[in-house]
C-alpha cells in the first residue's frame, strides 16, 4: 500500500506553513529571531491533526510578536539541569541553600527532573504536592517546596527560558489546625527565671529572653562585644554550624545589625558568666580561642552546639510545669513581653532587628487575653463619659427613622 504524499497549505507572508507529512501527520514551520546572536532560526512544531498543528503555530507566532516566546537551541534544558544550575549560583545564606538543596534533590528532581523545563505548567507542580502530601509529607513542608520552586522558576522567567511560573500559579496546601507559636506569658517568667539560674546554660537563657536574639547571634557573640557599663551588647555576626562545620556569617539582615540595651537580669547572667568561664579556663588542659572570645561556649571554649540547645532547654520547661519552647520561641516570647508593656511597635522592629515593620506587627496582634482586656476597658473609658455627657443612648429605632 504506498502512503500518502505530503500536502503544503499556502499562508501569508510570516505566518509560517502548514504542511501535512506522507505519515498523516502535520507540520508547522516558522521563523523568528535568535536573542543572543540575533540570528534567523527555523522551528518546527507537530500535531496529530491539521487543527492542532495550527492551534500550536498560532500560539508561537503570537508569542513572538509579543516578545514572550522562549526560543531554544537544541534541546530544551529539563528541571533537572536547571535546577542544578540554579543551585550552583544562587547566592544566599549558607543554611539558606542546603535547605533549598535538600527540598530540589529529594523532592522536586525525582519526580519532575527530567521534563524539558518550558512544558512544566501548574498540573505538574500541583501532581508533585498532592503526591508528597500523601506520602506524609507535612503540608509546611509541601509547600515550601512549592516556594522554592517558584524562586527558581521566577529567575527562569528573567532568563527567558520559560513564559509563566508554574509554582506561582499551582495551589498552595491549605494549614488546617496549625499549632500558635507558644510563648511565655507573663505570670511565667518569674518561674523561667528560676528555673534559669539552676541550668548549666540559664545565663544564656536569661540574656535570649531579655535581648530577644537569635539563637545565631548569641552563640557567636564576643565578649568585646558587651559593655557592662553601659548596659548593652551589639550585634555584629552569627555563628552557624552547617554540614558538618562552624561558620561565621553576617547577621540575618542589615537591620540586624544593632546595637542592644539590656535589663539589669541581663547584664548580671552575663557578669555571672565571665566569673563562671574564667573558672572553667584554669580548669580547663586546653582553651579554644578559634572564634575570638565568645561569650557563650562549652567547657573548652569552643561554640555551643546549636541542635541541642532546644531538647535540653524543653525537658527543663517540662519539669518545671511551664510550655515546651523551642529555644526560637524565647525570641517571640520577647516580642509579646514587648507588647504586653506597652512598647511601641517600631521600637521592638530596632530590638528584635526585623527587616519589616509587619514582622514585628504579626507578633504584637497575637497578644494575651489580658491586653484585650485592658484594651476593651480603655475603649470604654473614652466612650463612656462621651454618651453619658450626650445624655442620648443610640437606639434601633432612632436608625430606622433615618431610612429615607
Amino acid at each position: 500500500m504506498s502512503r500518502a504524499k505530503s500536502k503544503r497549505i499556502k499562508m501569508p507572508n510570516g505566518a509560517g506553513s502548514l504542511i501535512r507529512r506522507s505519515d498523516g501527520r502535520w507540520m508547522a514551520r516558522y521563523s523568528t529571531e535568535d536573542p543572543e546572536s540575533g540570528r534567523t532560526l527555523r522551528k518546527t512544531l507537530y500535531g496529530r491533526t491539521e487543527q492542532e498543528a495550527r492551534s500550536r503555530l498560532v500560539v508561537a507566532l503570537s508569542g513572538r510578536d509579543l516578545g514572550t516566546l522562549v526560543v531554544t537551541r537544541g534541546r530544551a534544558l529539563t528541571v533537572h539541569a536547571y535546577l542544578e544550575r540554579w543551585l550552583a549560583t544562587k547566592r544566599v545564606r549558607p543554611k539558606t541553600l542546603l535547605r533549598y538543596r535538600e527540598l530540589v534533590l529529594n523532592h522536586v528532581i525525582p519526580m519532575l527532573g527530567q521534563m524539558p523545563l518550558p512544558r512544566l505548567d501548574s498540573r505538574h507542580v500541583n501532581r508533585l504536592m498532592e503526591r508528597k502530601l500523601s506520602s506524609g509529607l507535612a503540608p509546611r513542608t509541601c509547600n515550601h517546596i512549592r516556594a522554592v520552586l517558584r524562586n527558581a522558576l521566577h529567575d527562569a522567567m528573567r532568563e527567558g527560558l520559560v513564559t509563566r511560573n508554574a509554582a506561582e500559579l499551582a495551589h498552595p496546601i491549605p494549614l488546617y489546625n496549625i499549632e500558635e507559636t507558644k510563648v511565655l506569658a507573663p505570670d511565667e517568667v518569674g518561674t523561667f527565671l528560676e528555673l534559669a539560674q539552676r541550668h548549666p546554660l540559664g545565663n544564656l537563657l536569661i540574656v535570649a529572653l531579655a535581648s530577644g536574639c537569635r539563637q545565631g547571634e548569641l552563640l557567636g557573640l564576643r565578649w568585646q562585644d558587651v559593655d557592662l557599663d553601659k548596659g548593652s551588647i551589639r550585634i555584629e555576626r552569627t555563628l552557624q554550624y552547617i554540614a558538618r562545620g562552624w561558620h561565621v556569617l553576617p547577621p540575618k539582615t542589615p537591620r540586624s545589625r544593632r546595637p542592644i540595651a539590656l535589663p539589669k537580669v541581663a547584664c548580671e547572667a552575663l557578669r555571672r558568666e565571665k566569673r563562671e568561664q574564667a573558672e572553667a579556663r584554669l580548669k580547663a588542659d586546653k582553651w579554644s580561642d578559634e572564634f575570638e572570645d565568645l561569650v557563650f561556649t562549652n567547657d573548652q571554649g569552643g561554640p555551643l552546639v546549636a541542635y541541642r540547645l532546644s531538647p535540653a532547654l524543653q525537658r527543663e520547661l517540662y519539669r518545671a510545669g511551664l510550655p515546651a519552647l523551642r529555644f526560637h520561641d524565647l525570641r517571640h516570647s520577647t516580642a509579646s513581653l514587648l507588647a504586653f508593656a506597652g512598647v511601641p511597635a517600631r521600637v521592638a522592629m530596632e530590638v528584635l532587628g526585623h527587616r519589616q515593620i509587619s514582622t514585628t506587627m504579626d507578633i504584637y496582634t497575637k497578644v494575651y487575653p489580658e491586653v484585650r482586656r485592658e484594651a476593651a476597658e480603655a475603649l470604654d473609658k473614652v466612650l463612656g463619659p462621651t454618651l453619658e455627657s450626650s445624655g442620648h443612648r443610640p437606639r434601633v429605632e432612632d436608625d430606622l427613622d433615618r431610612v429615607p
